[in-house]
């Protein structure tokens, strides 16, 4: 798709001058709109994004990737329940998906209302996450070491995001994770 390769150029309102005439073809075509929102959502039109997302939705609610569309939104404005959800309903429909996995993984070992904190399953999702992808994915096994460290194993979080370092060295915020886990490590010792 044309589109998408404007996408990866950060050139979005190419993109979206093109998804607009594939929607002007085929009205209401579920995949188009989906990727319709995330660009919305790239140009941090939050809420166009999930609008466009539940029209998508409304044609048609078996595509776990606009669920999880919807979850980043709900992630991104802090709505912890909204992003459950709309994970939930994403690997209901998908349940291997490792991106469903790990963003489920992040809410439980991130949030910061603890009614959403859940350290144990927040492990159990990322390293399911992480099995499925050969522990490649610099961003899961972000996602493992900070479910590790809200386990209060700091050691293996150090682990794990140094490994995360090697695949992605270029990531500043993953060296910045590995010292908060070294910091973490010193306090409770």
């Amino acid at each position: 798709m044309q589109a998408a390769v404007y996408v990866k150029q950060d050139e979005l309102a190419k993109a979206m001058e093109i998804i607009e005439k594939q929607l002007a073809n085929k009205p209401g075509d579920p995949v188009f709109l989906r990727h319709k929102a995330g660009v919305h959502f790239m140009k941090g039109e939050f809420d166009k994004a999930e609008r466009t997302y539940k029209e998508s939705l409304a044609h048609d609610d078996s595509d776990p990737l606009t669920h999880l569309g919807l979850a980043n939104i709900y992630s991104a404005r802090k709505d912890y329940a909204g992003a459950e959800k709309s994970i939930k309903n994403a690997l209901q429909r998908s349940p291997n998906m490792p991106e469903a996995l790990n963003n489920l993984a992040w809410l439980y070992a991130t949030a910061r209302d603890e009614e959403f904190r859940k350290p144990p399953e927040a492990l159990r999702l990322a390293e399911r996450a992480n099995r499925i992808t050969n522990f490649n994915n610099p961003d899961w096994l972000d996602t493992l070491a900070h479910a590790y460290a809200a386990n209060g194993n700091y050691d293996k979080a150090i682990e794990v995001e140094q490994k995360a370092i090697e695949l992605a060295p270029q990531r500043e915020e993953l060296r910045e994770a590995l010292e908060k886990f070294r910091r973490m490590k010193k306090r409770a010792e």
